[in-house]
């Protein structure tokens, strides 16, 4: 994978504290050297900008500066403060995911992470198809997409068969 990438990414970390960066920074690379080649550029540019917005609320808001003082009322508190500031769920379960996945890091090297962070539920899921979307699809007649709330592989394959048809066709999907 392109090095350059890589650390493009670190230096976002920059801006932490010395008490944060060096795991971080091994988490970064641990995550690297996983990735496949094509993909770790952009992956390591979203987990850094995923990391460095939680960290950089929790400084901020919480004035947390270590592994030791991270409480989960601090990120029940970030959680909280997302919701509030109309940030998608999705986008909310993906940033504790890399935080949980730095912090089970950081608790690996045997720094000092509170154990009950981890107890902490996701936010609940949304539903692949938005009501306005649904109701739409349905005023439409559109019989596959309005399914999507049951179960999930004939809409799959509805879809599949419709692209196929239009590949067939010549038609873009």
């Amino acid at each position: 994978a392109d090095r350059q990438g890589l650390e493009a990414a670190l230096s976002r970390l920059q801006e932490l504290p010395d008490g944060l960066h060096p795991c971080l920074t091994a988490y970064l690379q641990h995550r690297w050297r996983r990735w496949q080649p094509h993909q770790a550029a952009d992956n390591a540019a979203t987990l850094c900008r995923q990391l460095t917005a939680v960290w950089r609320w929790l400084l901020q808001e919480r004035a947390i500066t270590s592994w030791q003082t991270l409480q989960r009322s601090d990120v029940e508190a970030w959680l909280t403060a997302r919701q509030e500031a109309g940030i998608a769920v999705n986008t909310r379960r993906a940033q504790l995911t890399a935080l949980f996945g730095c912090l089970h890091f950081a608790q690996e090297r045997e720094l000092p992470v509170a154990a009950n962070i981890f107890r902490i539920p996701y936010p609940a899921p949304v539903q692949s198809l938005p009501r306005s979307a649904r109701a739409r699809s349905e005023r439409r007649g559109n019989k596959a997409a309005s399914d999507i709330a049951g179960p999930r592989s004939r809409p799959r394959r509805a879809l599949a068969r419709r692209s196929a048809r239009r590949c067939r066709r010549g038609t873009r999907a």
